[in-house]
């Protein structure tokens, strides 16, 4: 543990961290609000926004952070209730489909954005090797232990079938003239990628944590979904990882015990709490990460035992977490920016699930066909040419008027309209910039946006409230703001 680290005291350890309180200069609004469902999950339509603001920020807290183990079914087909079928065991595109229906209906929206979150952590490519039946049942354990015990965690991916294809661990250990040889690549990246970060091991450290690791397999080759230990292909005998013995035998079953202890090795290592608290940091609140609020957290999550929701809690109810320092400074990533503008919108019927996978595929994050393990950054990373090009033009296809031929959206452009009673072309701009943009537009922009719907081709029209008017110009308003870059900002 680090000096900084030691020297923390106090409940929360740093002043940012305190529990943030509502007051007459600093109130829980709708700002507030969006910016709580957006970060702890998708997002959400404007009404739900509205009645989160009347029950009060400790209550959306703890619905949030609210535990829930069910799965999503891994195999077979399922029918998603605008009738779209979706073959689960044989195709991905069907798989990811799935999850982005949870992820926009859901009931427990900071489950999957957890996931989201594990999922590039341990970033897994199911098409290498033909092992694409795999994702759900992968995605499912991020789901379910994405808020527990990170030990849990650690532990459940380390014995996943789409890990071990993936890394190759289900050779190590393989047996050459009866002597089992090790294969380093899941062992390398546990360490650097998973647990402690670049700079906090050495080769010889990765060398001993893969003959921990030996022996973990699957039972058949590519496309099994069964962990199997072999005894017979686990190196026999200490292990000696970060300056601590590892040896627990390899008669029966004794030899897996190696990587439990593996684990707790990595876990009283100082570097990993930091690594995990920074990067968790890095995608709930902002990019900047002072080192001591770093240090209070990784102080705390280490007295919780590891526990990821107790970790998540304190985050989401900081004095940081509702500053302008959080609010706004994250960008959206392709996942959080195509189901949050479904669910912004009242979750409209979108015929073509898949096509929604497509599209997120296309912005750059390509669920469950990772190139490397490394996962992706993010950040702006997330907005070159080409990724803000499609942000736009599923923003296009979202707002069309019964398009079969696309992802089939059904948006309901007068819903907000008649809910909210706006009649105006300054009370519709004002309503949207709020609600989609939190009201960051320059007064320009704004001021465009207010030309755009007093004009009816080239030709200035000032807007008279007529339905079949107002759904063109809402239609063209909303895909105007979803394209800009200020939806892209979290």
């Amino acid at each position: 543990m680090s000096a900084g680290v030691e020297a923390v005291v106090g409940p929360f350890g740093h002043a940012d961290l305190e529990p943030w309180r509502p007051s007459a200069t600093d109130p829980w609004d709708r700002r507030k609000a969006a910016h709580l469902l957006r970060r702890a999950g998708f997002g959400a339509a404007p009404e739900e926004i509205d009645a989160t603001v009347q029950l009060g920020v400790d209550w959306l807290i703890d619905v949030l952070l609210t535990p829930n183990n069910t799965p999503l079914p891994a195999y077979g087909i399922r029918v998603l209730a605008h009738g779209e079928i979706l073959d689960l065991t044989n195709q991905v595109m069907s798989q990811r489909a799935l999850w982005i229906w949870e992820c926009v209906h859901g009931l427990y929206p900071l489950k999957e954005k957890m996931a989201l979150f594990w999922h590039n952590h341990f970033s897994v490519g199911v098409n290498k090797g033909g092992a694409e039946n795999l994702s759900i049942a992968h995605v499912n354990i991020f789901r379910r232990q994405g808020l527990g015990s990170f030990r849990d965690l650690l532990l459940e991916v380390t014995r996943d079938p789409a890990m071990l294809l993936w890394l190759d661990n289900f050779l190590n250990g393989e047996l050459e003239n009866g002597q089992p040889q090790i294969n380093e690549n899941y062992g390398r990246e546990l360490l650097e990628l998973y647990t402690l970060g670049p700079g906090n091991y050495a080769q010889a450290d990765v060398v001993e944590a893969s003959k921990c690791l030996s022996g973990w397999g699957v039972t058949a080759a590519y496309g099994s979904n069964e962990f199997v230990y072999r005894p017979q292909h686990h190196v026999a005998g200490p292990k000696y990882v970060l300056g601590r013995t590892i040896s627990n035998g390899s008669n029966g079953t004794e030899g897996m015990r190696d990587v439990h202890d593996l684990i707790d090795t990595l876990l009283s290592q100082a570097a990993c709490a930091r690594f995990i608290v920074t990067k968790i940091w890095r995608a709930f609140v902002s990019d900047d990460a002072p080192n001591d609020v770093i240090d209070a957290l990784v102080f705390r999550f280490r007295a919780d035992g590891f526990h990821i929701r107790s970790l998540m809690s304190v985050i989401l109810r900081s004095k940081f977490f509702f500053s302008d320092r959080a609010i706004r400074h994250l960008v959206k990533t392709p996942m959080e920016l195509v189901v949050g503008a479904i669910r912004s919108l009242g979750r409209p019927s979108i015929q073509k699930y898949k096509l929604l996978a497509d599209h997120i595929d296309t912005m750059g994050l390509p669920l469950h066909r990772y190139q490397t393990p490394a996962g992706l950054a993010g950040g702006f990373d997330w907005l070159d040419g080409q990724s803000v090009l499609q942000r736009a033009n599923f923003a296009e296809q979202l707002t069309r008027k019964q398009d079969p031929y696309h992802i089939g959206a059904n948006f309901d452009s007068l819903r907000d309209v008649w809910r909210a009673n706006l009649r105006t072309a300054e009370e519709i701009v004002n309503f949207y910039v709020r609600y989609l943009v939190d009201d960051d537009l320059p007064s320009e922009v704004r001021g465009f946006l207010l030309e755009f719907m007093n004009r009816v081709d080239w030709e200035r029209r000032p807007f008279v409230f007529d339905p079949d008017r107002a759904d063109r110009k809402v239609r063209g308003l909303v895909h105007i703001l979803m394209a800009l870059p200020q939806y892209s900002i979290n």
